[in-house]
């Protein structure tokens, strides 16, 4: 990794060298624009004469019939835009980056006045307000996400700096929220269900070790960590809402750069029709491309391509395709396995992707549909052998794919009172071709041979409506109802959810929200059970409590207590004390369980602080911090830990932006050590390999983890171009955080491997 570091420092300052050089010759143009389009939150329409002001300036424009604006020939730099119309709440945005010779797209939403009352004044706001998630929901604009240490652009690590997200390790970015396991947490790319977002995707879960979405097409991000309205389903913790920008309507501009992922590329312009736009990425990892250079035996490589494509079809209709494509590779090979005395070698292979078709429809001055049809799927290829026998150990080709419908209908049926309503319908089809060799588990029993040679198909389905009504002009309430089904279960679940938003003060509300949410057991399980008894769909029920205090209109503080409660998870009496959906979410490999029984219960509940100042005066920043407690009973009865149990965690996020060219930030994170369950010496020493003492089950605990992210970013604005320089070094103290323990065949011990270390990641981004 070191030489890697050497070898980008080199590219990096002769780039950096070569941009001085052209800066100081006489410039042709430093100035951009900034163009966009000002639309109500409620129903997607146009807003006609919205006013678009640069703060503390007299700069600005108003929007056009069609709702859009153009501010030209403003200095390079960050700019604030105050945007304001008569029946909507004003609305800061930050981060409006202006570049040499380029156009900076903005799309902003303004929400509608509903009851204006004299004691409670309306004031433009630098926080994003949802009245449908008013309680543990956070917006991230593109700069954020692009510029947030310790990332590397990977959108999920982004979110580690929020406190309902449990640190477990760095070598995946899995979002564990409340206390729940990764795959309760839903991803959705403009509308699109997307199963996993990652790279090297895991089977049965949502994680990975980084990251598939090009956060150089993001527009915003928004995470829901609890208490989400009646349009999402199966999904017990969480939901990351993904958007993609526009491309340029006006001209055509590309953007090479450089990082942690790889080489990559950005193009965009307008349609010939001159109705739409179209933007698409592309990246490359390079680290096969250095592997011989660096003496690397093991080199992964990581390449995707996706892009979005919007077309007016008229004034109230709209059409948008998405695209995501991903492909991995792997081989750790024989001579490399012999040297590190591992039991096994091979190579692991995938494809990831997604397509989406979006259609928007205003179909009167009230009311907006939008329409979604998408597919999704993954392929997993790996095939493994024993190192000194050689023995077949894995061999799979797996393929999961998903077909779905969604609708979203709105509609305002006053100034006080909203409805939405609509369906999702999904077919799951997978196909399981995975071959496991006889082995002895971690808990010392013997699992036989097995071949799972099967397609799964089932269907999901789900309806859903909810009410918000604006009863005075401090309390704002939202009902909800979920009706879903869930083959092969087939049974029709009933999900009510309740949401309420009371302004106390100018500046305190009080929030709360409570649901009942069901999920299906991952298909995995499905297929790799022998007894035709089917598990019961598992169930989360939800109660948030929390209150903002906006200290300042760009710092606000947020307290929120939540209890979440489990039911109908699957347990195995052969291993009674283990929660096996947590123990299943870092394998890489199918396991076998033919008598799971749905009777497992687990809660979680804990209080939260997020302190979170918007980039106003050159500083921004975010201090949040937990205390909580997760924990399941096993099949025994007994209560124990779970896996992703920190107990606490605190993070302090900030940067500091001194002029328009320099830019340092840092992410500093403490969080208490995750449970783990012991390894039985005595069995490993008889058997050769890890076996764990399962009647200990996450008894102990890991050292408390901690590190700090630095970052620096340098721009650089010249004759028609612009590059951004950065360097960031990951655990900068060299921290040595435990990610595991194994057994030293060797040494015949316990050894502790650790996370990663100090990492130092260069990258350049080049508009032209």
């Amino acid at each position: 990794m070191k030489s890697i570091g050497v070898c980008l420092l080199l590219t990096v300052l002769a780039v950096t060298g070569w941009a001085q050089t052209n800066q100081n010759q006489p410039p042709k143009s430093k100035h951009g624009s900034i163009s966009g389009i000002v639309l109500d939150g409620a129903n997607k329409a146009p807003i006609v004469g919205a006013s678009v002001l640069i703060q503390d300036t007299n700069t600005g424009a108003a929007t056009d019939p069609e709702g859009r604006f153009t501010i030209d020939k403003l200095a390079v730099g960050n700019y604030i835009l105050r945007i304001s119309s008569v029946a909507h709440e004003p609305k800061m945005v930050t981060d409006v980056i202006v570049r040499s010779s380029r156009i900076t797209n903005l799309e902003v939403e303004l929400k509608p006045i509903a009851i204006a009352t004299a004691d409670i004044k309306v004031t433009a706001g630098y926080f994003v307000e949802d009245d449908d998630q008013p309680t543990s929901s956070t917006t991230f604009s593109a700069e954020e996400v692009r510029r947030a240490p310790g990332s590397a652009g990977d959108v999920s690590r982004v979110m580690h700096v929020l406190p309902s997200v449990a640190r477990v390790t760095d070598e995946f970015n899995s979002l564990a929220v409340r206390g729940g396991n990764p795959f309760e947490t839903g991803f959705y790319l403009d509308g699109v269900e997307i199963p996993n977002i990652n790279h090297y995707p895991l089977m049965g879960t949502s994680g990975g070790p980084m990251g598939l979405i090009n956060t150089d097409l993001i527009r915003n991000v928004t995470f829901s960590a609890g208490g989400f309205g009646a349009s999402f389903g199966d999904k017990l913790s969480s939901v990351l809402q993904l958007e993609y920008r526009e491309g340029n309507r006006k001209e055509f501009d590309a953007q090479l750069d450089m990082s942690l992922i790889g080489f990559g590329a950005v193009a965009e312009g307008p349609l010939p029709s001159k109705k739409g736009s179209w933007v698409v990425g592309a990246r490359k990892s390079y680290l096969d491309l250095l592997a011989e250079m660096i003496d690397m035996d093991v080199a992964p490589r990581m390449d995707d391509i996706q892009g979005k494509i919007v077309y007016d079809l008229s004034k109230r209709s709209q059409l948008s395709l998405i695209g995501v494509f991903g492909a991995d590779y792997v081989d750790y090979p024989k001579s490399q396995a012999l040297t590190d005395g591992g039991t096994d070698y091979g190579l692991t292979e995938g494809r990831e992707y997604a397509l989406g078709a979006s259609w928007r429809w205003l179909y009167s001055e009230r009311g907006v549909s939008t329409t979604i049809l998408s597919m999704q799927g993954v392929k997993y290829h790996g095939v493994y052998r024993e190192t000194n026998t050689e023995r077949l150990l894995i061999d799979n080709n797996s393929l999961e794919q998903a077909f779905q419908l969604r609708n979203l209908t709105e509609y305002s049926l006053s100034d006080r009172h909203q409805v939405s309503f609509g369906f999702d319908a999904k077919q799951v089809v997978n196909d399981y071709n995975h071959f496991s060799a006889e082995f002895t588990n971690s808990a010392g029993q013997l699992v036989p041979e097995r071949l799972i040679d099967d397609k799964y198909e089932f269907a999901k389905f789900g309806f859903f409506a909810n009410h918000t009504a604006y009863l005075t002009g401090r309390l704002t309430t939202t009902y909800g109802i979920r009706l879903e089904s869930f083959e092969p279960t087939d049974e029709l679940h009933v999900a009510p959810r309740f949401s309420l938003s009371y302004q106390l003060a100018k500046r305190t509300k009080l929030t709360g929200a409570a649901g009942l949410y069901y999920q299906s057991v991952p298909a995995l399980f499905t297929a790799t059970r022998s007894t035709e008894a089917h598990l019961k769909d598992p169930r989360a029920t939800h109660f948030v409590l929390g209150v903002e205090q906006l200290l300042r209109d760009d710092t606000r503080l947020t307290v929120e207590g939540y209890y979440k409660k489990y039911e109908d998870f699957p347990l195995d009496p052969e291993q009674p004390e283990l929660f096996i959906l947590d123990e299943t979410t870092n394998q890489t490999s199918v396991l076998r369980y033919d008598s799971l029984l749905s009777e497992g219960e687990a809660e979680s509940y804990g209080v939260e602080f997020t302190l979170q100042k918007k980039l106003v005066q050159g500083i921004y920043g975010i201090v949040s911090g937990s205390l909580s407690k997760s924990r399941y009973k096993d099949f025994n009865g007994d209560w124990r830990n779970r896996l992703f149990d920190n107990r606490y965690i605190m993070t302090i996020e900030g940067g500091y932006k001194p002029n328009q060219s320099w830019e340092f930030s840092s992410r500093w994170i403490i969080a208490g050590g995750t449970p783990y369950t012991p390894i039985d010496v005595a069995l490993s020493d008889s058997l050769g390999w890890a076996a764990y003492d399962i009647t200990k089950a996450n008894e102990l605990r890991n050292p408390a983890y901690h590190s700090l992210n630095i970052r620096a970013d340098r721009r650089f604005h010249y004759r028609g171009a612009n590059l951004i320089v950065f360097l960031s070094v990951w655990n900068v103290y060299d921290r040595k955080n435990v990610a595991a323990r194994y057994w030293d065949a060797e040494k015949r011990e316990v050894a502790e491997r650790y996370q990663w270390r100090m990492v130092p990641i260069l990258g350049l981004e080049y508009e032209f």
